[in-house]
Formats: structure tokens, sequence, C-alpha cells
């Protein structure tokens, strides 16, 4: 899957600049031991304020799943998630398939 958005792909370089970072430091098989602790990346960024427009101006969700490209129960997750915003960016959900 393409990056569609420049904040996408930025997320992706910075995830894999910091695991890049941790495997320099690696010297030994018990110092893997720290990669049990890492945060998953996230499969799928979705952008929630998106998915509500395109609900509000009457679309369903299998029109929604067609227009973004996604799995209807990722845009129904995104849906729910509307009103609880990513920290980050306000605007953008962070899903796990």
């Amino acid at each position: 899957m393409f990056c569609r958005c420049p904040l996408e792909g930025r997320r992706w370089e910075t995830a894999v600049r910091e695991l890049w970072d941790l495997l320099q430091a690696v010297d030994s098989i018990e110092s893997l031991a720290v990669f049990k602790r890492l945060p998953k990346v996230p499969t799928v960024i979705v952008d929630s304020l998106r998915v509500a427009c395109l609900r509000a101006q009457g679309l369903g969700w299998k029109a929604i799943e067609r227009e973004m490209s996604l799995r209807v129960g990722t845009v129904l997750r995104a849906a729910q998630q509307v009103a609880k915003p990513s920290s980050e960016n306000p605007g953008e959900t962070v899903l796990a398939n």
C-alpha cells in the first residue's frame, strides 16, 4: 500500500529509524530482550475526521470503505473513535489490524 499522506510516511520513517538505532546497540542475544517491550507500529492510519465527513454526506459504510480503501471494521472503529482522537493529531486515529 502506498503512502497517501505525508504524516503517514514520516511516522513510518521515524519508527524505522528508532528500530535501526536500537539494532545498532545490540551486542548480544540477551540485549535483544529490549524488543519485547517496544510498542507495535500501527498497521493502518485512518483519518477519522474524513470518515465522519463522508458519513455526514450520507455515504454508507461500504461506500466509505471503497472510497478510503479500508475494511468496513476499520472504518467503523475510526467512526467510534472520532470522539476520542489521538493525542498527537486530533484529526487522526491510529488503528491496528
